[in-house]
């Protein structure tokens, strides 16, 4: 509930500002109600809608756009994230490796469509020049995607 947003807000500068959107109202609230006595807070706008619906009529350029949502749609939300990059922005996708299931160790019950998204979500512009791709090899994964230019 918010964890991840308030630890990258502690990092940035004292101009620097974060949004994060969750979809989910029970968990919007919670983020909210945890993140408001932080220190960091007043970086942090935590918006309650639908995160490709918010992305699809967004026109600002992001310098980290961080994905961590249904695995389901990591290709949609990549499709988007990139046309929202600004140039040497860093896309983060975690959880890539899905606990072990992309390279065949995972023990959770994970569906096989999860499975294909998300070595095409890994491996969509790993031959593009214009992006340098990095796979932390953890065993939930995570996949940076670096616009070079």
């Amino acid at each position: 509930y918010g964890y991840s947003t308030y630890s990258m807000a502690q990092a940035l500068p004292n101009d620097g500002s974060i949004i994060s959107i969750e979809k989910n109202k029970d968990n919007h609230t919670k983020a909210c109600k945890l993140i408001s006595n932080q220190p960091e807070s007043g970086k942090i706008n935590i918006i309650n809608c639908d995160a490709l619906d918010y992305l699809s009529r967004c026109n600002d350029k992001f310098d980290l756009i961080f994905i961590d949502a249904n695995k389901s749609g990591y290709l949609k939300y990549l499709n988007q994230a990139v046309n929202l990059l600004a140039p040497k922005g860093l896309i983060i996708g975690d959880n890539t490796f899905l606990f072990g299931h992309v390279y065949g160790e995972g023990e959770m019950n994970t569906p096989e469509k999860n499975i294909e998204i998300m070595k095409e979500f890994n491996s969509k512009y790993i031959d593009n020049s214009d992006y340098l791709v990095t796979l932390i090899p953890t065993k939930e994964g995570m996949t940076l995607i670096k616009k070079v230019k």
